[in-house]
């Protein structure tokens, strides 16, 4: 009972209390970028002038439910799934960005400046 196995990330997990305070800084992190992104996408619609005209845009997509306005309407909601919100998740970003010529990473940060780009890049990855 006195050893302690490790994790990947290096926490000792003897009790799980490690684990458990790793998982939970983890979901507050993801909830934070969910946060950006559904801010930076409302800072498209802006700058599409409205969710038609970006939810035209992004029927481009492969992804078929990003050309339909009511799921900007879930994704823009900040409403929790059980309410019929949506997270925008990585992959969905990733083609957001590719449709409207955002580069990668850009629905993810909270602003264009390159330094907050570079921590918040080092966040994410300890994520993933």
């Amino acid at each position: 009972m006195g050893t302690c196995e490790s994790s990947a990330l290096g926490n000792c997990q003897s009790d799980g209390a490690g684990y458990v305070a790793d998982m939970r800084r983890k979901s507050e992190q993801l909830r934070r970028i969910y946060e950006i992104r559904r801010r930076r996408l409302a800072q498209l619609v802006e700058e599409y002038g409205s969710q038609a005209e970006l939810a035209r845009v992004l029927a481009k997509s492969n992804l078929v439910v990003l050309g339909n306005e009511s799921y900007l309407s879930r994704m823009l909601s900040g409403k929790p799934r059980e309410e019929g919100g949506k997270n925008i998740g990585g992959d969905t970003a990733a083609e957001i960005e590719r449709l409207t010529k955002k580069p990668p990473g850009w629905l993810s940060r909270e602003s264009d400046d390159e330094l907050s780009a570079l921590v918040e890049s080092s966040v994410w990855s300890m994520l993933t």
